[in-house]
């Protein structure tokens, strides 16, 4: 009986060896499928990330001449199929070594279709680039209006002895590049007559703000800062002289008749009264009427240039604030009417009478109104670059009194 018992029991051993060993392989072959499952997620996810795919503009050597680099890490095994939405042109880049590709911009845009392939799971992602390419402007005269320039966010190109013109409008620009032809300017209201005062332009407030921005820059350009003068303030409004006096009595004369030696009849005109002198004239009743006072200047516009690179850029500014207008003079009191005129003297038979006495001024003149304030000095805010190397011209000798008016951009 014992022998028959050790061969069961150790069968019995057996099969539970073997049940404890296809549960250990049954552990460990799930435990590798999900592994070769994550390998596979992580693999399926190696495609770029959201915003790894960039574009830069690159300006081409001609005014409008631009093209766009899109670019991509390089080292991962993909396939980037760039199609061109302008001319149908397909490139194919393998990423793990290629990691850039231009695409010329043509009637100002540069949209693409961008499709990443792996070689092992078919395409990963399809993304549009709708690009529209930045845009360039020359100046070529002096009359261009500022709202011209609102759209231009390439380069700007201003000719050789220009100057720019701002009056109501502020100027903001936010460029790639700025390239004056020699030496130009950019000129805040104007150096001529009709500038001196803010009459012809009874809204503006400020003087108008300048702020470009830029990558960098080339030329000399003068920043000409005038501002404008306050209008004189109106002069006291004078009043009319007080009454003249009345008029003197005429003088009164009769015809005496006489004969001559000679027997003939002479007639002889004598005085039998003589004329009175003019009444007194008025004394004035009214006081003088005060001035007005003079108009507030406008200062000069605050600026920000904020140049990434300047090293063949030359800058000026001149400062030129505006004045205030200088108060208006009061007028004087009334003054008193003319004595009245004398009486007839009938050509000298009479005694000649005089003129009535002059009446007496108002002793109150009207006051002088109050002189407008002078125009305040904007803020200059420059690039590091530039700070050291601008040159600063203050026609009046106002604005270099003031703190801080260079600062740099932070």
């Amino acid at each position: 009986m014992t022998g028959v018992l050790k061969p069961l029991a150790s069968m019995i051993v057996m099969l539970s060896l073997a049940s404890c060993a296809f549960r250990e392989d049954s552990e460990d072959l799930k435990k590798a499928k999900g592994w070769q499952e994550a390998e596979e997620s992580f693999e399926r996810n190696k495609g770029f990330a959201a915003g790894e795919i960039k574009h830069e503009f690159i300006p081409g050597a001609k005014i409008h001449d631009y093209s766009v680099r899109l670019s991509w890490p390089i080292g991962k095994n993909l396939v980037v199929t760039v199609e061109r939405s302008s001319d149908g042109v397909v490139t194919s880049h393998d990423s793990s070594k290629e990691g850039n590709v231009l695409v010329p911009c043509i009637q100002g845009y540069a949209s693409t279709f961008v499709t990443v392939t792996s070689p092992k799971y078919g395409v990963m992602s399809r993304l549009s680039i709708p690009l529209k390419c930045p845009v360039d402007m020359e100046i070529t005269s002096d009359s261009l209006p500022v709202e011209a320039l609102r759209s231009i966010n390439g380069r700007l190109y201003i000719g050789n002895a220009l100057a720019l013109k701002l009056v109501e409008s502020d100027l903001n620009l936010n460029l790639i590049g700025l390239i004056v032809n020699g030496s130009a300017a950019i000129e805040t209201f104007g150096t001529d007559r009709r500038w001196t005062y803010r009459a012809d332009y009874p809204g503006l407030a400020k003087a108008p703000q300048i702020n470009i921005k830029a990558k960098w820059a080339t030329g000399h350009l003068r920043l000409q800062l005038n501002g404008v003068d306050g209008k004189p303030g109106r002069a006291g409004e004078p009043h009319l002289p007080a009454a003249k006096g009345p008029r003197g009595a005429d003088g009164v004369t009769h015809t005496v008749e006489a004969v001559s030696r000679r027997g003939d009849s002479l007639a002889k005109e004598v005085c039998r009264q003589d004329p009175t002198s003019g009444g007194p004239g008025a004394d004035g009743s009214a006081p003088g009427s005060a001035g007005g006072d003079g108009g507030n200047a406008i200062g000069t516009s605050n600026v920000k240039l904020d140049i990434e690179n300047s090293e063949a850029f030359a800058l000026d500014i001149d400062l030129n604030p505006g004045k205030g207008g200088p108060a208006g003079a009061g007028s004087p009191g009334q003054d008193g009417g003319p004595g009245g005129d004398p009486g007839n003297n009938h050509g000298g038979v009479c005694h000649a009478a005089s003129a009535g006495p002059k009446g007496r001024k108002h002793p109150q003149d009207g006051a002088a109104g109050v002189a407008g304030s002078n125009g305040s000095c904007g803020l200059i805010q420059l690039s590091s670059s530039l700070i050291d190397r601008v040159k600063i011209r203050d026609t009046n000798f106002s604005c270099s009194k003031m703190p801080g008016l260079v600062q740099p951009i932070k």
